[in-house]
């Protein structure tokens, strides 16, 4: 879970809800049922347009790097988030870099994890 202090008042002015990790489990599970090779492929892109802390996003990577044997390099380029809030994104970040994250992985994280309204972006990741 987050590090992020979540009041009543922001919940209410953002509508954030942050899905636990048991259930974003199943709900990969599920989708990997139905498509076998999701996580096996590292090439596939993934995106979640309201990223939050990063918790689909932080199971996704590892999935990719277990079921397709790719570095986290790998993995993380080709994971894309969005979220509005600027804390959440700092959040993300700092999920997805790992222990002892590189200047390499920085540099990915801050191209592919954007603090922007995930309704109105372009989705370029430039």
């Amino acid at each position: 879970m987050s590090g992020v202090d979540r009041d009543k008042l922001r919940i209410k002015q953002t509508a954030e809800v942050f899905t636990p990790t048991p259930l974003v489990q199943e709900m990969l599970d599920k989708l990997e049922e139905e498509n076998p090779t999701l996580f096996s492929d590292p090439t596939k892109t993934f995106i979640d347009n309201s990223c939050g802390d990063g918790e689909f996003l932080g199971e996704v990577v590892i999935r990719k790097m277990e079921r397709s044997d790719c570095s986290l390099l790998q993995a993380l380029s080709t994971t894309y988030g969005v979220d509005l809030m600027e804390d959440n994104i700092s959040e993300c970040k700092n999920r997805l870099a790992g222990p002892n994250p590189t200047q390499e992985i920085w540099d990915i994280l801050n191209k592919n994890i954007v603090c922007h309204d995930g309704l109105t972006y372009d989705y370029e990741f430039k």
